[in-house]
């Protein structure tokens, strides 16, 4: 009996210790994909309209302006009709 009561004991116990770590891991996983290098905002190519990753897009300073564009060609044709 007594030890039906000490593995039910440390049953819990390892539970308890398992579920705690489950939700900290889960927390700090959700934390970097809120705010972590991961996110990244998509803004809107002037050109054509489409949406465009900063990092992997083509850039053109316009007007003390970044512009982001998801090709050369959409860059090369805004600053073309700008000239």
């Amino acid at each position: 009996m007594v030890r039906l009561i000490i593995f039910v004991f440390l049953l819990t116990l390892v539970y308890a210790l398992l579920r705690g770590l489950i939700k900290r891991l889960g927390k700090s996983t959700r934390k970097e994909d809120s705010r972590g290098e991961h996110a990244a905002e998509m803004v809107r190519d002037p050109q054509c309209g489409t949406y465009v990753l900063p990092a992997q897009g083509f850039s053109a300073r316009m007007d003390n302006k970044v512009h982001y564009f998801c090709s050369e060609r959409c860059r090369d044709e805004f600053l073309g009709n700008r000239s």
